[in-house]
């Protein structure tokens, strides 16, 4: 089972685009979806809590706005380097430059293409199926 957590700072901005994801990535077969909405306050105050649940999670999603992110992301991947990173933003390009120098494994999505992000995931779960295989 491939177990997926979503994480976005300001939420009902983008109800309709989480509700989506719940639904259609759920409905894959061998992937969880959960949308984690018992933070409160900014992400970056809520890492032990987040670290405390991370291990259990092959795919984290979250909004590339939340404060420290590039601590946030350098301190999932040293702790969890299994962990699939993918931030889901509105203008994923805005990004690019200072993400994809120094995370190449991470993965820009848009919350305009639910369709890539749910792609997304059934890649992941394929490579990891597919790695168990052999």
């Amino acid at each position: 089972m491939i177990k997926t957590l979503h994480f976005d700072y300001d939420p009902d901005k983008r109800a309709s685009e989480i509700l989506e994801l719940e639904e259609r990535i759920g409905a894959l077969e061998g992937v969880t979806y959960t949308w984690v909405d018992e933070i409160k306050g900014a992400f970056s105050e809520n890492l032990d809590y987040l670290e405390g649940i991370l291990e259990s999670y092959d795919i984290l999603l979250i909004h590339p706005g939340v404060k420290s992110q590039h601590e946030v992301i350098r301190r999932f991947s040293q702790k969890f380097p299994d962990l699939r990173i993918a931030l889901v933003a509105l203008m994923p390009e805005a990004y690019k430059d200072p993400y994809q120098n120094q995370f190449p494994n991470v993965k820009l999505l848009a919350y305009e293409s639910i369709d890539g992000i749910v792609n997304y995931v059934r890649k992941v779960r394929d490579d990891i199926s597919g790695a168990n295989c052999i």
